[in-house]
């Protein structure tokens, strides 16, 4: 992070750590002074990232972090491959065609699963579609929550 920041030609004196920063932006100005001084809260802040996932709890108003966890091995990217994997298979079945192999094919359908993950956070179903994925076969599924 400092060295992105050096590189854009910007002094960067201090960084906060990314859970605290969520903490930041969800202690939301305006509560009431007296309510937030009695009640001791717990802030859970969940982070998936494309190649990791982690877990934070944050406790009371400085945000001291209670525990957190990473998994180094579970992200947005493994979602992604299991839409792949879900649609390559509905391939075999429909099309009767084995598109593993066929690098082109898969890069398409990837960037396709990717950009239709990302429609799901708006959107309760998404049509995912690719002209001459299969030749001369047009590909048209949906994908839902």
């Amino acid at each position: 992070t400092e060295n992105a920041g050096a590189l854009a030609g910007l002094n960067v004196f201090d960084t906060i750590r990314e859970p605290f920063s969520a903490h930041l932006v969800y202690d939301l100005p305006g509560e009431d002074v007296k309510k937030k001084k009695k009640k001791k809260k717990n802030i859970l802040v969940f982070h998936l990232g494309g190649g990791t996932c982690s877990v934070c709890i944050l406790q009371g108003d400085d945000g001291d972090v209670f525990s957190k966890i990473r998994d180094m091995q579970l992200g947005g990217n493994d979602f992604d491959q299991r839409i792949v994997e879900h649609f390559v298979n509905i391939i075999k079945k429909k099309y009767k065609k084995d598109i593993t192999n066929d690098r082109r094919a898969i890069s398409k359908l990837r960037l396709k699963c990717e950009r239709a993950k990302r429609s799901l956070s708006q959107q309760v179903e998404v049509r995912i579609k690719s002209l001459s994925l299969l030749g001369d076969v047009d590909f048209s599924e949906t994908l839902t929550r």
